[in-house]
């Protein structure tokens, strides 16, 4: 068997070397296909096959509305949810933004994340350098904290550890840095500057305002709680919200998806944050 397949290997050869141009066309396009096929392998490994990572990721949800901007709820509606809503062992809402930081080797325009205290701690994200929020740092009045990200803290920084108690200016307010995120720590998309949601929650702002439905929610199922039970939880929540608040809440309900179903698992229909 082994003398055959010498004698196919030299035959197809020696036919190979007398048609250069086909042998050329067909490397080429076995090239192209094999190379294709590896990319469109390595985009669908990366965004629906690999495993967020998280732990228990299979329990993170998003908590998607219906109303005038899907997925997104007033912080006022957020905190009803939470309270009401049983089948969560924790949640965390938060904002999108884009800050302009100076006070650094050049000023320079980031995305970032007004977010919940406990949102990294939703994750289970841990910094490599220093510490992340604190209930004490996530209040109206309490000395504004920031949290960079690996790319900043090296781009900026060098990597030097004592960024940890330096002060950058966000949007033309001081900052203090308190903690570096991990290497390649993205959630949905990159962002390099987190900072505490509840320094706006002073009287009047318009974060507070029923009607102002520009704050994500993401949480986590108890062990054992299906989504279907999560989803009727939180129906019945946004019934009774309904009710209460009809002017801001009439015709809007709740409910959840897993974010390992998101579409594309980042910035997706169902996250809505693009």
């Amino acid at each position: 068997m082994i003398a055959n397949l010498w004698q196919d290997v030299r035959f197809g050869s020696r036919m190979l070397m007398k048609q250069p141009g086909f042998t050329l066309i067909a490397v080429i396009t076995l090239a192209l296909g094999i190379g294709a096929n590896t990319a469109i392998f390595s985009v669908i490994y990366a965004v629906l096959l690999r495993p967020l990572p998280y732990p228990a990721a299979e329990r993170l949800v998003i908590l998607t509305t219906t109303g005038d901007l899907p997925t997104y709820v007033s912080y006022p509606e957020y905190v009803d949810l939470r309270d009401r809503a049983h089948s969560f062992d924790d949640s965390a809402c938060f904002v999108d933004d884009v800050f302009n930081v100076t006070g650094v080797e050049l000023a320079v325009a980031v995305d970032g994340r007004r977010v919940n205290w406990n949102f990294f701690q939703l994750l289970g994200v841990k910094p490599q350098v220093g510490r992340l929020f604190a209930p004490s740092d996530d209040q109206a009045g309490a000395v504004p904290t920031a949290a960079i990200s690996d790319a900043l803290w090296h781009e900026k920084f060098g990597g030097d550890k004592t960024v940890i108690g330096k002060t950058i200016s966000l949007d033309g307010s001081s900052f203090t840095v308190i903690g570096v995120l991990p290497p390649g720590f993205e959630f949905e998309r990159h962002d390099d500057v987190f900072v505490p949601l509840g320094l706006w929650f002073v009287p009047g702002h318009n974060l507070l305002k029923r009607d102002n439905q520009s704050s994500h929610v993401r949480a986590r199922l108890k062990p054992g709680v299906t989504l279907t039970q999560a989803r009727a939880d939180l129906a019945a929540v946004a019934a009774q919200l309904e009710h209460e608040y009809p002017q801001t809440n009439r015709g809007r309900s709740a409910g959840a998806e897993r974010l390992s179903d998101c579409s594309l698992k980042m910035c997706g229909p169902c996250c809505s944050s693009c």
